[in-house]
Formats: structure tokens, C-alpha cells, sequence
């Protein structure tokens, strides 16, 4: 499983207001006279360590804005070698002593491991997330539907779409909208699909595809997004895929607009082209 850079991105930032804070601040005063060329190498080798450890030592090395290298020695382990790629750290790790101060590397293991939990739980739960709402997805795939469908096409580049409401006893159950494009203002086709669970958005599912005038060939992006009470728990974007915390919708989104659908002339208003 690939953790997004995002993902650690927002742990970052979110960790950086605690109080070690307090400890950077020293970091100017402690780099007076510093040799500047160290650095810390981390050479490792055997086994690698547990999934979204190093998003959380990577973090908290920005945070503390560390000079930091890691080498990965792979799988054998050879007598020596992680010495002679280390044989400087001590001289830099007096230097960052005087920066942080005494116990400085205690109290920078305690914030990597305290990061990585946080991490691993955030992963679990939005792992759990994800595997319910897959099941309710497809749940809802499987029901016999009422559809309403709403050709368009407009000025922006989609020349021939359609928007599909699926609904049951009048609940709104699934929004799709797919269509084909100029390649220029819009992609050259895409399909969408929008799943809700007590009118609230619990699955959304976008493909773009383009042509790529570099590689001569047609491209496409996919992002899935997993929703719980309005709040993103997972998503997956080409591939890879991430936690992002604090990011949340409202009745102002796009997709709840679609579910709200009732006339075509509303995709003009919905989907309204940027000015030119």
C-alpha cells in the first residue's frame, strides 16, 4: 500500500504547532558557526520497518528542519558499511545537541513514533470506512432503479454528455455523468459516478481521459474518494492512495447540485463555464 505524499503533507502540518515548537525556534541561534556540510545518514539495511514509518520520520524531520539522508542498503547485511555511512553523524548530532538541546534525539524518537501511530490508526480506520461503503456501492449497483437521464453540451468543451439520476421511491441512490469532449477545455471523455447513502455522498468515482500531446497517446486519471458524514476518510488517486484529515463537503459541492438535478437548464447554472 503507497501512503500519498499528501497524506504526509498534512501530518506535517498539523504536528508542527505543538510544543516543539519551541525547540526550533532555537534552531538560528544553535547553527551560529555550524558547519553547514553535515548532515545525518541513515544507512539502512535487513528488514525494512513497519507501513508509514517513514512518512512519519520523514515529517517530523521537516518539522525540525534537519539535514537528513537516508540510504537504503537492501536486504543483506555487510560487516561495516553502515558505519563507514555514518561516521559523521556524532559530529553533527553535537550540533543539533546545541540547537535542541540536551535529549533532543529522545524527544525527536517520541514524535516519530506518537506520528506513525496516529498514522496507522488513521489508516485502519479508513481502511474499515472504505470496506462498508464498497459493499453499500455495490449494494446499490445491484437494485433495480428508476433513471432520469439530461443530455447537454455547452461552450467549455463537452459536446455530447448525458447525467443520469438513479433513484428509489423518489431517493436520489446514484449520480452519473459521462460524455465526450473537445481535449481542450474538457477532457476527451469521462465518466463519473456519485453514490448516497441517506443523502449524504458516501462514494465518488472520476475518469478523465486525454490525449497527451507529448507521448502522442491517450492518458486518463482516476480519483476514488470514500465519504463518511460529509468528511473524506480515503482516496485513491491513479493508483495511490492516501488519508488527508481535516478536508469535508457541504450541500455547496458540485455532486450534491447533480443529486438535486430536476431540469437541464440547471447543468448550465451547475456546470457554469469560467469566463474567457
Amino acid at each position: 500500500m503507497k501512503i500519498g505524499y499528501y497524506f504526509c503533507l498534512l501530518f506535517f502540518l498539523f504536528f508542527s504547532c505543538d510544543g516543539t515548537q519551541t525547540a526550533r525556534n532555537n534552531t538560528a541561534e544553535g547553527r551560529k558557526g555550524a558547519d553547514s556540510s553535515l548532515k545525518w545518514i541513515d544507512y539502512r539495511q535487513g528488514e525494512l520497518p513497519p507501513e508509514g514509518y517513514y512518512c512519519a520520520l520523514d515529517s517530523t524531520i521537516k518539522k525540525w528542519d534537519i539535514r537528513y539522508e537516508r540510504i537504503e542498503g537492501g536486504c543483506e547485511i555487510i560487516p561495516g558499511e553502515k558505519q563507514r555511512y555514518e561516521q559523521h553523524n556524532e559530529k553533527y548530532f553535537e550540533q543539533l545537541k546545541k540547537q535542541f538541546g540536551m535529549g533532543w534525539r529522545q524527544r525527536f524518537d517520541q514524535e516519530v513514533r506518537i506520528l506513525d501511530s496516529i498514522l496507522n490508526n488513521s489508516t485502519q480506520i479508513g481502511l474499515d470506512h472504505s470496506s462498508r461503503i464498497s459493499k453499500e456501492v455495490k449494494r446499490i449497483d445491484a437494485l433495480k432503479l428508476k433513471t432520469k437521464s439530461y443530455p447537454y453540451s455547452n461552450k467549455c468543451g463537452v459536446m455530447k454528455a448525458s447525467i443520469v439520476i438513479y433513484s428509489e421511491n423518489n431517493t436520489v441512490k446514484k449520480v452519473t455523468d459521462s460524455g465526450v469532449g473537445d481535449d481542450d477545455q474538457a477532457a476527451s471523455s469521462w465518466t463519473y459516478a456519485y453514490y448516497f447513502e441517506n443523502g449524504l455522498l458516501i462514494f465518488s468515482s472520476e475518469i478523465r481521459r486525454y490525449h497527451n500531446n507529448e507521448t502522442n497517446k491517450e492518458d486518463q486519471e482516476e480519483i476514488q474518494q470514500y465519504y463518511v458524514d460529509n468528511h473524506l476518510v480515503m482516496q485513491i488517486e491513479n493508483g495511490v492512495m492516501a488519508y488527508p484529515k481535516h478536508v469535508s463537503i457541504d450541500s455547496n459541492d458540485t455532486r450534491y447540485q447533480l443529486k438535486e438535478l430536476r431540469q437541464a437548464s440547471d447543468i448550465e447554472r451547475i456546470y457554469k463555464c469560467p469566463d474567457l
